[in-house]
């Protein structure tokens, strides 16, 4: 997955979404069914979070993940840690870089798409 894709699909599994309204675009979520004035109108790169290289944006998708689909993104994390041993990557997973973290969520939803 290219950068711009992986942002885009964390950005709606954390329940992003953007929508027009009679006073511009929101980024709140998605408006309430049946809004006469909003309707969905997708996603850029530029509205959402930097999830790649901002940890506290992963941190907040992070807590988005259920019980079972934490578990599922330790268990990757810790895995792309261990692989790690060319130096550019940290090897302990408390010390994982938001890319890395970004991987493991999407691939822990389901949402990762090979290139």
């Amino acid at each position: 997955m290219n950068k711009e894709a992986q942002r885009i699909a964390i950005a709606r599994a954390t329940g992003w979404s953007t929508w027009k309204g009679l006073y511009g675009d929101y980024l709140m979520g998605m408006p309430p069914d049946g809004h006469p004035l909003a309707f969905d109108v997708g996603l850029t790169g530029a509205e959402v979070p930097d999830y790649l290289t901002d940890l506290n944006a992963m941190h907040e998708a992070e807590k988005t993940l259920t019980d079972d689909q934490y578990a599922n993104f330790n268990n990757l994390l810790a895995d792309m840690c261990e692989r790690s041993q060319d130096g550019v990557y940290p090897t302990r997973m408390v010390s994982a870089i938001p890319i890395m973290r970004a991987e493991a969520l999407l691939r822990a939803i389901g949402k990762w798409e090979e290139s």
